[in-house]
């Protein structure tokens, strides 16, 4: 029985690392014939298309200096760049067009710069070393509990179904058909308010945004918004520092905001700021123009004596933010400190959202025959992209990491970048984008030789 018992366990372990043999030589063989085939394709062609991806650090950007950039670098072939970034878009709206945009474009490439406004949503936290099986176990249970949720939808709590539908509408960009459901939801489950009124605020304060703050249309928006805040408050007071903090200043409510956060109170205050500090940071310009002075100087000295700890909110923007303010000094010592805290968190959180999109674009090229390159923010490590696309072996990846940081050793900060919306950066000068734009096409020279 014993022997008989060895034998099945032996033959099962055998089983599996013929599996896992198999999986990871069938990846091998994809890697090999894609790129055999696309640059079989580029090499037949006499042009070459590049349709460009991302959101608004990308739109009317490094796209507009990459042909003169590939130019300089001797292709000789015809050279036809398509410029899709969209401003304040996320990574849902941008697998959701690419296809329409593949059909109509017909590129070669397709370079993805993207994922800084998916938000601090949820996270998942991927091994670098997961084995190929472990991987289609997941994704074969992750399908039969998807159709256990859509064959048993009457046993599903319909409050859950209608706000994760409200809120696939939202990050769609679909800001009227979410609000209609969230203020339906708001006014049904008084339970369960804080989670709705969270995304409706935020729905109501991009649809100001995109009226206009100033205007009669976007004061309408912000007004609400501001009620929905107060009514966050009255069921917990500090619900969500940011949105609070944005809503009351950009509707120049300074009494609200005194009266949460009262400067006085330096102990009360930091307990505050540690909670979001990227709140009171990414805002700190709106204060100003309320005339806030001593709340924005106790900003200020917060920066570097608060305690950060690395689940806070936005922490990698809060660790960036002072990062390029010790560059901003010359301190690089201490700077670095901040780079490597920052790089840190963000090797460590990747928003789901990020990962399932940037999957699903990966597979759309695939498919298509299409060289997809996956390109890292400035300043941010590019290995980040490469834990979620590791199954994708055919993706190019492009650097922008230690090219940004080597330039910020000899240049200001403000020949880089415009703004540092994101902490460690921002959106980029024109020299800042055609360091982008020439190492982008470094990398396409090296990818696909000389291309003549």
């Amino acid at each position: 029985m014993l022997k008989k018992t060895i034998l099945v366990l032996t033959g099962l372990i055998f089983g599996l690392v013929f599996a896992e043999l198999i999986l990871q030589s069938a990846s091998l063989f994809i890697k090999t014939v894609k790129s055999y085939e696309i640059s079989k394709k580029l090499n037949d062609k006499n042009s070459i298309s590049i349709l460009c991806v991302g959101e608004s650090t990308t739109d009317g950007q490094w796209p507009k200096f990459l042909k003169q950039s590939l130019i300089e670098k001797n292709i000789e072939k015809e050279i036809i760049i398509a410029d899709k970034g969209v401003k304040a878009t996320n990574t849902a709206c941008i697998s959701g067009n690419i296809e329409s945009q593949i059909k109509e474009l017909n590129p070669d490439i397709v370079v993805a710069m993207m994922g800084i406004n998916d938000g601090n949503s949820d996270v998942i936290r991927l091994n670098k070393k997961q084995f190929k099986l472990q991987k289609l176990f997941f994704l074969i249970k992750r399908h039969f509990y998807s159709r256990k949720d859509v064959n048993n939808v009457k046993n599903i709590d319909e409050f859950l179904l209608n706000f994760n539908f409200a809120s696939r509408l939202f990050d769609m960009q679909k800001y009227d058909e979410s609000i209609n459901i969230f203020e339906s939801l708001l006014n049904q489950n008084k339970d369960k308010d804080i989670k709705i009124i969270k995304l409706l605020t935020r729905a109501y304060v991009i649809k100001a945004k995109n009226a206009g703050f100033e205007t009669k249309e976007g004061q309408k928006y912000l007004n609400r918004a501001e009620q929905l805040v107060i009514k966050g408050i009255e069921i917990k007071p500090y619900y969500d520092i940011n949105a609070i903090l944005f809503v009351f200043a950009k509707n120049k409510n300074r009494f609200m905001i005194e009266k949460l956060f009262p400067v006085a109170d330096k102990q009360f205050f930091k307990g505050l700021y540690e909670q979001d500090p990227w709140a009171f940071i990414s805002h700190t310009h709106l204060f100003v123009e309320l005339g806030m002075n001593e709340f924005v100087k106790t900003i200020a000295e917060l920066l570097y004596s608060a305690d950060i700890k690395e689940n806070t909110a936005y922490s990698d923007r809060v660790f960036g933010s002072n990062a390029t303010l010790l560059i901003e000094s010359k301190n690089y010592s201490a700077a670095e400190i901040y780079l490597n805290k920052t790089r840190n968190y963000l090797m460590k959180n990747i928003p789901e959202m990020t990962i399932e999109n940037y999957r699903k674009l990966a597979a759309i090229c695939r498919d298509k025959n299409i060289k997809l390159i996956a390109m890292q923010y400035p300043m941010r490590p590019v290995e980040q992209l490469k834990i979620i696309l590791e199954d994708y072996p055919e993706v190019c990846f492009v650097d922008n990491e230690n090219i940004f940081k080597e330039a910020l050793k000899t240049m200001e900060v403000s020949e880089i970048f415009k703004d540092l919306f994101a902490g460690d950066f921002g959106h980029c000068t024109d020299f800042g984008n055609r360091i982008i734009a020439d190492n982008l096409a470094n990398s396409i020279k090296k990818l696909y030789g000389d291309l003549k």
